[in-house]
């Protein structure tokens, strides 16, 4: 067994996250970045108004893109969650 504090933190850091596991907001692991991003950036918000803006029979199509582990899915997440 290996002991963490021996290790780089840069190694601990990684060891601790696992990139394909989405999260909700709920889990404790989850960090609201809306403040860092400000009001014009909160892409989840933005996109829930243009849902309510929508005409219920037409589709609304958005891209969601990032490199893997960015958040995209936990970001669709809170999106269910408006």
């Amino acid at each position: 067994m290996t002991n963490l504090d021996a290790l780089p933190a840069i190694t601990r850091l990684y060891q601790q996250c696992e990139p394909t596991e989405s999260i909700k907001p709920a889990d404790p692991r989850w960090v609201n970045f809306d403040p860092a991003r400000g009001d014009e950036n909160n892409v989840v918000a933005l996109y829930a108004r243009s849902l309510r803006r929508t005409r219920p029979a037409h589709w609304d199509y958005k891209l969601f893109t990032g490199h893997r582990g960015v958040g995209k899915t936990s970001e669709l997440y809170r999106l269910q969650g408006m």
